[in-house]
């Protein structure tokens, strides 16, 4: 059974982590999904339906006031597992009900339940305890509240006992709450214990693959999520977990559920086209009940995923009020649908000029953390190339100026580039080729300048596309030779991700033949002669105009 999860893969993640992610556009760059993003509140006009899936426990409460739910501990005495269900019934409240938490956080019932479920944090089951957590957590309670305290030091003292599993759903939500040294303390223990049994990963997905239960798409959805914090790939399992749920999809009621899911897919690069075409139609016969958290997950999922079909410009276009009017959006996420609708190649130019004013950008050029600033400063760069492109005129007013930065790269990824750099050195002379970064932020593997016949002419003499020295012969052409890597295409069906979509494009409007070599076939040649033959055949293809 195909898995990339590997042991190295799995520390060179977390050691990068740094309790933040980061996104970043080069061809030399893992494009990490644009959800992780997203602080738009999770509210919905949408009442919740009643095909929503949580607990039997839990449905009987989901369509209550929030009075009647706490009403619910003066009729009785409430035990631990119970207060975890009533937390449960408040959480989706305040995430897909728009409900302020500031309307019960100071009832005396509401006051009551925390201390009910602090008491029993030492005797609850690990599943509960993790899910009153996060309830706690994602309604608005203080990190420093005796609540919380006490279940996050319940799970450090029982930490042995979770589950591979559960272990990665209570990391996939608690990364995001680091506030206090205590929950610092209990994302760095949950990663050691990751590494430790990151073998119960691969083997609960076996278990998984196994289950012939038809499947359920909230544990679909988080399943997509925790995988990709985690950098692990099954295609077979998501085949199983996923591909069923294309018929059921029309039925669904909940806007949340139709763009989490299509954000599912976006984030581990699933293309199902099947499943995201019946999305697509219940959104377009639903997009009045779509809130602007729902088309902005839309809109970041199928751009992350490329796919760009008609359906889905008459889509996103409709839903462009949602970004150009809305003025409480956060400029990280204006920057990210701004970056995605440029991979879509549909976005409006009042919209570039707006992220490209120095008051909109400044302070995401200004961010301390490298990883956010670097990301940032080069869609800044790829969006003043599509203002170039689209509305020359308007490009003399932006006084953008940055220049690129490159973070660093995994191992991996460093030595596959330099086998292929070598090869070509066998084939070119070492002169006449070199790596180059674009005024558009794109860093190319090679730049060479072949002409008429397909021969190498010097860079020396004739410089290179961002600095030329002088004009080109008659029919010769600039190569911009990037290598890709798995990470850079899609699965299930596959095709470059928005993100190498988007930089092929702007290779080619600064005037590069793009050649694309996927490292996965130059390596799997047979022998160093027949990977040379590959890699001269790519460059000789695009001799050709």
């Amino acid at each position: 059974m195909f898995t990339t999860f590997q042991n190295h893969t799995l520390y060179n993640f977390f050691s990068s982590w740094n309790f933040k992610s980061a996104n970043v556009l080069t061809t030399h760059s893992v494009f990490t999904s644009p959800f992780n993003f997203i602080t738009v509140n999770r509210t919905s006009s949408v009442p919740i339906s009643e095909t929503i899936q949580v607990s039997k426990y839990v449905q009987p409460l989901i369509h209550q006031s929030v009075n009647e739910i706490l009403c619910e501990i003066d009729k009785k005495s409430i035990s631990g597992p119970e207060s975890v269900s009533i937390l449960k019934a408040l959480r989706i409240q305040v995430m897909f009900k728009g409900t302020n938490i500031d309307s019960f956080n100071n009832d005396a019932r509401f006051k009551a339940l925390c201390e009910i479920f602090e008491k029993n944090c030492s005797v609850l089951r690990p599943n509960l305890l993790v899910s009153g957590l996060r309830c706690l957590l994602e309604v608005g309670i203080p990190s420093n509240s005796p609540c919380i305290i006490s279940a996050e030091e319940r799970i450090l003292s029982s930490l042995q006992s979770f589950s591979a599993f559960l272990t990665i759903r209570c990391l996939y939500y608690h990364h995001k709450y680091t506030e206090t040294d205590l929950q610092k303390k209990v994302v760095l223990k949950l990663i050691d214990h990751l590494k430790i049994n990151f073998y119960g990963v691969k083997s609960s997905s076996e278990v998984l693959m196994q289950k012939t239960d038809k499947p359920d798409l909230k544990e679909t959805i988080d399943l997509f999520y925790a995988f990709k914090k985690l950098n692990f790939f099954e295609p077979t399992l998501f085949a199983i977990k996923l591909n069923p749920l294309e018929s059921e999809i029309l039925s669904i009621k909940e806007a949340s559920m139709i763009t989490g899911l299509v954000a599912a897919c976006g984030c581990m690069r699933w293309r199902n086209e099947g499943v995201l075409e019946k999305c697509i139609e219940w959104i377009e016969k639903n997009l009045n009940s779509c809130s602007s958290r729902d088309c902005i997950s839309f809109v970041l999922a199928v751009a992350a995923l490329n796919y760009c079909t008609s359906s889905v410009k008459d889509l996103v276009s409709k839903m462009q009020p949602h970004f150009i009017t809305e003025s409480n959006l956060p400029p990280d996420i204006l920057l990210n649908i701004t970056w995605s609708l440029a991979i879509l190649g549909i976005t409006p130019k009042e919209l570039l000029q707006k992220v490209l004013s120095p008051d909109f950008y400044k302070p995401l050029i200004n961010q301390s953390d490298l990883h956010i600033r670097v990301s940032n400063e080069l869609k800044l760069l790829n969006l003043k190339s599509v203002l170039k492109k689209h509305f020359p005129d308007c490009v003399f007013r932006c006084n953008l100026h940055l220049s690129p930065t490159q973070l660093p790269e995994s191992s991996s990824v460093i030595n596959g580039r330099n086998q292929v750099n070598k090869a070509l050195s066998t084939i070119i002379p070492t002169d006449k080729f070199e790596n180059q970064v674009t005024d558009s932020g794109i860093f190319i593997d090679a730049e060479i300048i072949l002409n008429e016949k397909g021969k190498p002419l010097s860079l020396k003499e004739y410089g290179t596309a961002s600095n030329e020295i002088k004009p080109l012969p008659p029919n010769s052409k600039r190569i911009a030779l990037v290598v890709r890597f798995p990470k850079d295409f899609t699965h299930y069906t596959v095709h470059e991700t928005g993100a190498i979509a988007l930089a092929n494009r702007l290779l080619k409007d600064a005037g590069y033949k793009v050649v694309q070599i996927p490292f996965s076939t130059f390596a799997n040649k047979n022998n160093e002669l027949q990977r040379l033959k590959f890699l001269s055949e790519k460059i000789n293809a695009n001799t050709v105009l």
